[in-house]
């Protein structure tokens, strides 16, 4: 022990068993995170840009709430633990990506890249459009 006589040990910093939240707590936690756009080059050893790849309007949510499990005997579930355990959600949006090939004798520059003009429900369209499937409702 460091300082000799007494035998107290210096208090330890709080575990994360002890920053837990505790059984039947309505502690909530939300954390959003938004950007207008990453991009990533890959770069060889030349040193020469071989790709280059975006992504724009990324959107994530962390969303931490106490889980509901009405409806089941006993209010347990298999390794859940008790009824008022915290369920975890996480989502994440991206509104477009496009990777581009930069080799100087690339035949096709731009490798993927969003559709102009497509929405959320754009796939079933274009395929309805297309001849692949039935015209969308």
């Amino acid at each position: 022990l460091a300082g000799g006589s007494g035998g107290e040990d210096a208090p330890s910093p709080p575990s994360l068993a002890s920053l837990a939240t505790p059984p039947g707590s309505s502690v909530r936690l939300s954390l959003s995170l938004q950007l207008a756009g990453v991009g990533v080059s890959v770069v060889d050893s030349s040193p020469c840009e071989l790709l280059y790849a975006t992504v724009r309007g990324i959107s994530a949510e962390l969303r931490r709430a106490p889980r509901t499990l009405s409806g089941l005997s006993g209010g347990l579930l298999p390794g859940l633990g008790a009824a008022g355990a915290m369920a975890l959600e996480v989502t994440l949006a991206v509104g477009a990506i496009q990777v581009d090939n930069q080799t100087r004798t690339a035949r096709c520059p731009v490798m993927l890249a969003p559709t102009p003009g497509q929405t959320s429900g754009g796939a079933r369209g274009a395929a309805g459009a297309a001849g692949g499937g039935p015209p969308p409702p």
